[in-house]
């Protein structure tokens, strides 16, 4: 078998179902436990100082899943949807993640309406340009 060779190929946002129906199913589950288990014990620090985990399960009837579940005034959700992505790693490792689908959040709600999103960028040719006209 000289010269025989396997390669691994990344394969990204792949569908869950064939994986889950197939010979991979304790690996795409041990993946999204993984992720899910990470998330659910990760703590952050609000800006009061208290820390809350990145992801909490909410259970209906609770004041926060009311909260979460609600509208806000302009009719939007309160809450902002998530997908959760499949990987099949190079190193042969599965990886799941979850992300938010940030085109749906409240860009005003969230960072308030004053909040500036562009910033002013120089090119690099500017830049050699304006230090070569000053050391002249």
């Amino acid at each position: 078998m000289e010269g025989d060779y396997i390669t691994l190929d990344a394969m990204r946002d792949l569908k869950w179902k064939p994986y889950l129906k197939g010979e991979h199913r304790k690996e795409v589950i041990h993946a999204h436990d993984v992720e899910l288990n990470a998330l659910t014990s990760t703590k952050v620090t609000d800006v009061d100082g208290v820390q809350h985990p990145v992801l909490e399960e909410l259970f209906a009837g609770s004041a926060e899943y009311i909260t979460a579940t609600g509208k806000n005034q302009d009719g939007s959700p309160r809450a902002t949807n998530c997908r959760e992505l499949l990987e099949f790693k190079r190193s042969g490792v599965w990886k799941a993640r979850v992300v938010v689908q940030g085109f749906r959040e409240s860009k005003e709600l969230l960072d308030g309406p004053d909040f500036i999103y562009s910033s002013n960028v120089v090119g690099l040719s500017s830049v050699r340009r304006s230090s070569i006209s000053s050391s002249v």
